[in-house]
């Protein structure tokens, strides 16, 4: 039971991940109704919190059962490493909410390589970790 808790929760997460991550590419090829940007950018607001929390939880399951021995540690090091990158990420994405001009420019492209780590991190973690 405790390996489906595991499972579930980590490919929670990764789908989660994906789609937080597809919302800022589909509401800028998407045309401007009324809603603001914000508005529109509400889901991927939501799914940013949600993603390292799902992500604890996941590290959590096996965690607390005293299971972690039979997993790569090199994996486990990487998946740490995006977990601490995620809770980053939640930062600097609320940093950019209110940033303007030239400083959202900046924050913005930092707030995307952050992404591309932590998918890259998340990736290896899979690949060094899989059942």
């Amino acid at each position: 039971m405790l390996f489906l808790w595991t499972a579930i929760s980590g490919w929670t997460a990764t789908l989660l991940l994906g789609a937080g991550i597809g919302i800022p590419y589909f509401v800028r090829n998407t045309p401007a109704a009324a809603a603001s940007v914000f508005a529109r950018l509400r889901p991927h607001y939501r799914i940013g919190f949600l993603i390292p929390a799902i992500s604890f939880l996941h590290a959590w399951f096996p965690m607390s059962a005293g299971r972690m021995r039979g997993f790569d540690r090199s994996g486990l090091l990487l998946a740490t490493a995006a977990l601490l990158a995620m809770c980053g990420q939640v930062g600097l994405g609320l940093t950019l909410r209110d940033s303007t001009g030239a400083d959202h420019r900046r924050t913005q492209r930092l707030h995307f390589w952050s992404m591309a780590a932590i998918v890259s991190l998340v990736a290896a973690h899979i690949v060094f970790n899989r059942v």
